[in-house]
């Protein structure tokens, strides 16, 4: 996200050997995040190309992807859908089936941090969690695996997780849910064979 390591750690790619707090992390994201008003994007966009890695990370991307996303969780108080709508329409998008539980639960303490900031990202949350409900169709296969199961309940047990809490947050949350509920959820009658395999 813009810091490079001293020349004298070039050996050693660990996050380990970084020793960067929890709170100067977050105060680089928000220098990230406010620098993009004065016309400075790149550690902005390197911000939001994090927010698309995913598949089988190593482990470096992997630290770096889940200590952004807790970064980012520090500092939602300065993300603003007119100036970091790229940002917001990444975070999304991230589908959880496509990560590892330490990276789904920094994801699911991001969005409930963005639903209980402001009013407006509220119906954005919720949409993507009931989005996490079912899974990517290139995944149905596997849901006949052991893994493929265990997968299944870490996701969604995080997502009933993340909805309990935005609950208790946001009063108004579970009236707004109804409705994405039933836009977002395949029905049986055009989704039937996905569903039965859910």
């Amino acid at each position: 996200m813009g810091m490079e390591l001293p020349k004298d750690h070039a050996e050693s790619h660990e996050m380990e050997d970084v020793n960067i707090s929890d709170l100067e992390l977050v105060y680089h994201v928000r220098e990230a995040l406010t620098s993009v008003q004065s016309g400075d994007n790149d550690n902005y966009n390197q911000l939001v190309a994090v927010m698309h890695l995913s598949g089988r990370l190593d482990p470096d991307n992997r630290a770096l992807l889940e200590t952004s996303l807790k970064a980012l969780s520090g500092a939602v108080s300065y993300i603003d859908i007119s100036h970091h709508e790229s940002l917001l329409v990444s975070i999304f998008g991230m589908s959880m089936w496509n990560y590892d539980p330490d990276i789904m639960d920094a994801l699911k303490g991001l969005i409930i941090s963005l639903a209980a900031s402001s009013g407006k990202y509220v119906d954005s949350c919720l949409t993507m969690l009931v989005g996490n409900f079912t899974p990517p169709s290139y995944f149905l296969d596997k849901l006949k695996e052991p893994h493929g199961l265990e997968r299944k309940h870490q996701v969604l047990s995080r997502v009933h997780a993340a909805l309990k809490s935005i609950f208790d947050l946001v009063p108004l949350a579970p009236m707004r849910l109804l409705p994405i509920v039933v836009q977002r959820m395949p029905t049986v009658h055009n989704k039937h064979e996905r569903v039965s395999q859910i």
